[in-house]
């Protein structure tokens, strides 16, 4: 670790967002093609590998050396943190995948965030109602049977109030 260099900055342009970024500038010394190579095996980006190798390090090195400060914020529960705030995120994955969660989160009429998100609270998305349009149609015809049945009725009420006796006229 003592033949890299390291350079902090803190960058002065926030994003949007109003989060502050830090960056880490290191030089590889000759490590490049192996820390590509693992990346791409994995299918993430070199600067997603590098993230959480130097996550779990800290995990394990502030744990047994610093006691508990920096351990806290990488373990905070995610509900402790803004859990509504709704920030954006990027999936980088084969082209079949996100044709696959682009069909699935438009079948479960979800936005595909919330898709992930629902995916990742192991909250399966809920079922969708299935289509209504033969419920519909049937509903037509029977209304459309029981207007005629109506009209046939009446026709049939007014015959027999003109011919029969003062008791059906009644009716």
């Amino acid at each position: 670790m003592n033949t890299e260099t390291w350079i902090r900055r803190r960058l002065d342009d926030a994003s949007p967002s109003g989060t502050h970024r830090e960056r880490v500038s290191i030089d590889l010394r000759g490590h490049g093609p192996a820390l590509n190579a693992i990346a791409q095996t994995r299918h993430v980006t070199v600067a997603a590998l590098v993230r959480t190798a130097l996550a779990e390090w800290l995990e394990t090195h502030f744990a047994a050396d610093a006691g508990r400060g920096a351990v806290d914020v990488l373990a905070a529960p995610v509900s402790s943190q803004k859990e509504n705030a709704v920030i954006k995120v990027t999936l980088r994955m084969p082209a079949g995948y996100a044709a696959r969660l682009a069909r699935a989160a438009r079948a479960a009429e979800l936005s595909q965030g919330l898709y992930v998100a629902r995916l990742i609270n192991a909250q399966p998305p809920a079922p969708v109602p299935p289509d209504q349009r033969e419920n519909r149609a049937a509903l037509v015809r029977s209304t459309a049977t029981l207007a005629a049945m109506s009209g046939d009725l009446q026709a049939l009420m007014r015959v027999l109030r003109q011919r029969s006796s003062p008791e059906l006229a009644a009716c």
